[in-house]
């Protein structure tokens, strides 16, 4: 068996620096990264340390962000039947009603002809010409950007409705004078897709008027009386 004397040549074609022993490895100059070269050994960390820093901005960024909620529409209240020829009540206020970030707008997305919505009270105005039904749909937008729409069906008569029959009780019914009163029209009925939009009470002693489903009236005087709703 032949065996040669270990060369003293580096195994590294540059010449070794003075202060640097035989056999020592010289580390190489990592060359500036360039397209299609490769990393050196330091680039990656500082690569992935750029990564994180951006994904971490990312995300407060985003975290940071408001959250717009669109406006919201109440429990379905709409009226969903209506007579040709009579004024439709979307509900009985008249109005859409929402709740959002003002200022409101209120349009009609989609529609008969003649179906209107008052762009800042949210007031319905329509009147049917022709039975059948009838399909609409109500946006409304909000200060915050925020937008929701509402799809309805309404069913459209030929034949107007009956109208609402009042029913009014007292509570109590007698008693000394004074005596506080309460008048209630909760029974009071109306056909398929007649809203009552309103209850006016006359309590007959000459006083005001009183308005809502139900009131309280204080009777001062003694004697007999008959109020009335309509």
């Amino acid at each position: 068996m032949r065996t040669q004397k270990p060369s003293s040549t580096p195994p590294f074609p540059h010449p070794l620096g003075e202060e640097q022993g035989e056999g020592a490895v010289r580390p190489l100059s990592p060359l500036p990264l360039g397209e299609g070269q490769g990393e050196g050994p330091v680039q990656p960390r500082a690569a992935s340390v750029k990564r994180i820093t951006s994904t971490l901005l990312a995300t407060l960024l985003l975290a940071a962000l408001p959250a717009f909620a669109a406006p919201l529409f109440p429990t379905q209240d709409a009226n969903l039947r209506a007579a040709v020829g009579v004024p439709y009540m979307y509900n009985p206020e008249g109005a859409i009603r929402v709740t959002g970030t003002p200022p409101l707008s209120f349009s009609v997305c989609a529609g008969p002809g003649g179906f209107l919505v008052d762009a800042e009270t949210g007031a319905v105005r329509w009147t049917p010409t022709a039975p059948g039904t009838t399909e609409v749909c109500v946006r409304v937008q909000d200060g915050s950007g925020g937008m929701s729409d509402l799809y309805l069906i309404i069913s459209v008569t030929d034949v107007a409705p009956a109208p609402p029959t009042a029913k009014a009780s007292a509570t109590p019914s007698e008693g000394p004078a004074p005596l506080q009163v309460t008048l209630d029209a909760s029974g009071s009925t109306a056909a398929a897709g007649v809203l009552v939009r309103s209850y006016a009470w006359h309590p007959s002693d000459a006083s005001v008027t009183l308005h809502g489903q139900q009131v309280s009236h204080a009777y001062a005087v003694p004697g007999g009386y008959q109020a009335r709703v309509v």
